[in-house]
């Protein structure tokens, strides 16, 4: 576990890096967006609480942007989650609303063992209401696991 956090501290640092030089040029309708949340271990938790973004466009236009999205979560030692993602959203300017979709990598270890998934979602963003709607494919084969031995 020590070695996730390791990775997601890294991951972090090189986001900071890479991000700063463009957060300061940006002259576009969308520039880019890091966000970073941290805690250390209170009465519930034991160890260091974390998480962070990244979400970064890389080719826009006036009306349409290009981005790649990367996330992750650390929770005491217990859960760690990253997603690495790409997506493209469309404004409709006169009509007030953006559409978009969007895949995601997603990985997530929790209580040692490991889940891999990807994620396919669409949104439909306006004034009134956000609608998202996902999909979840599993990259590894369903196990079934039973209490019987002959089963």
């Amino acid at each position: 576990m020590k070695s996730n956090r390791n990775i997601f501290i890294y991951l972090i640092i090189s986001l900071i890096i890479f991000t700063l030089p463009t957060l300061t040029t940006a002259k576009s309708n969308w520039s880019p967006q890091f966000n970073l949340d941290g805690r250390i271990g209170n009465e519930n938790i034991n160890g260091f609480v974390g998480q962070g973004s990244l979400t970064y466009p890389f080719n826009q236009k006036d009306d349409s942007l290009f981005y790649t999205d990367i996330r992750g979560m650390t929770n005491g030692n217990k859960v760690t989650e990253y997603n690495l993602g790409i997506g493209y959203r469309k404004l409709y300017e006169e009509k007030d609303y953006l559409i978009g979709g969007y895949v995601f990598k997603d990985w997530r270890n929790e209580f040692d063992y490991t889940r891999q998934q990807w994620t396919v979602g669409a949104e439909y963003l306006s004034p009134l209401f956000d609608l998202r709607v996902n999909g979840y494919f599993p990259t590894e084969d369903k196990v079934l696991l039973s209490s019987i031995s002959s089963d």
